[in-house]
């Protein structure tokens, strides 16, 4: 999960749309459905484009306020092969806030099995994360 702050590239719904289908696809991830939508009017204070990609490991929804340059990224995902960490570096790369704060959250039935601590140390080393709990 990913909340962006003071985003430069303020998408349309269209182009938020491309941009959470492809980061599935860099995620290794596979798309089922995509939902999308705008809420309010362009002059609320409310108003922007959210995009929900259901993928066959679970899903991603991105949902952006216009008026406040800010988006709520979640990649939520269970398979080995698939790689959270790459969809939201596509999203980021994308979207290009000026601050992004990142969160991880251990959903497994097993908290035994930390799989983001796992990916945490396979990607970055030997780091340990501890806003897992891992």
């Amino acid at each position: 999960m990913a909340d962006f702050y003071d985003i430069a590239n303020v998408p349309s719904l269209d182009e938020l749309e491309e941009i959470v289908v492809e980061a599935a696809k860099q995620s290794n991830m596979h798309v089922v459905s995509v939902s999308k939508f705008l809420e309010g009017k362009p002059e609320d204070e409310f108003y922007g484009p959210s995009v929900v990609v259901i993928v066959v490991e679970s899903h991603i929804a991105v949902h952006v306020w216009v008026y406040y340059r800010y988006a709520t990224v979640d990649v939520y995902t269970c398979g080995e092969e698939s790689d959270p960490h790459a969809g939201i570096a596509y999203i980021l790369k994308m979207l290009k806030p000026a601050k992004a704060e990142m969160y991880y959250l251990n959903r497994s039935s097993d908290k035994k099995l930390c799989p983001m601590r796992m990916h945490w140390k396979h990607r970055y080393g030997d780091a340990e994360d501890e806003s897992t709990g891992c």
